[in-house]
C-alpha cells in the first residue's frame, strides 16, 4: 500500500507505541491505524504504559485524503480544540490516517486511548457547542468505551458533518451540503 498523503511511497509496519504497530510512510512519517487493532491494544494498557517522546513537530494534513482499502473519502475529525490537528477516519473499514506527531500528541493530551471516543458523535458534537478547551475535562472524564461494546460511529449520511468548521452555521448548527465532487 501506498501512503495516502505521498501517494508514490510504500507503507511499512512500524511501532506507533509499546505493543501498537501501524502502517508507516518513511517519507512523510504518517501511519495508518486499524480502530480493532487500536481497541484490541487499548484492552491490554495500563494509563502508566504511556510512552510519550516529548515534543514533537506536528502535521497536519489539509486535503482529503483516499482510504487505501476502499478507495472512499477520509473523514477528518476534529481532536480537541486545545489544537487545530484533525485525524482522519474511513468509517467504512475503521482505518484512520494519524499524520506525523499527532500520537504524541494524542498523548500530550492525554487522549491516546480515546481514538475511538474522539470519532464519536457525542465528542464531535461537544467540541462544536463548547469551544472553550477546558470543558473537554468534562468528557475525558467520562469512562473509556469498552471494547466489548460497539461504539457508534458517523453513518454514511453523515459523512461531511465533521469534516470542516465551516459546514456549520455557528448560529443555529444548521449544516450546509458540500459537494466534494470536483476535489482530489
Amino acid at each position: 500500500m501506498n501512503c495516502p498523503k505521498c501517494k508514490g511511497y510504500h507503507l511499512k509496519p512500524q511501532k506507533l507505541d509499546n505493543g501498537l504497530v501501524a502502517l508507516s510512510c518513511d517519507n512523510c512519517n504518517g501511519a495508518l491505524l486499524s480502530i480493532v487493532q487500536f481497541i484490541q491494544w487499548r484492552a491490554t494498557q495500563k494509563s502508566s504504559d504511556v510512552q510519550s517522546s516529548g515534543i514533537c513537530e506536528i502535521d497536519e494534513t489539509s486535503q482529503l485524503l483516499h482510504c487505501l482499502k476502499c478507495a472512499g473519502f477520509m473523514t477528518k475529525y476534529k481532536i480537541s480544540n486545545q489544537t487545530h490537528n484533525r485525524l482522519d477516519l474511513c468509517f467504512r473499514c475503521y482505518e484512520t490516517w494519524i499524520d506525523s506527531g499527532e500520537w504524541q500528541l494524542l498523548q500530550q493530551l492525554d487522549l491516546y486511548q480515546r481514538l475511538d471516543d474522539i470519532f464519536s458523535d457525542q465528542w464531535q458534537n461537544h467540541l462544536l457547542h463548547n469551544p472553550n478547551p477546558d470543558i473537554e475535562n468534562t468528557i475525558r472524564a467520562q469512562p473509556l468505551s469498552t471494547p466489548n461494546k460497539s461504539k457508534k460511529c458517523l453513518t454514511t449520511n453523515k459523512v461531511a458533518t465533521y469534516f470542516l468548521d465551516s459546514l456549520y452555521v455557528p448560529s443555529d448548527s444548521t449544516l450546509f451540503h458540500v459537494s466534494i465532487s470536483g476535489l482530489g
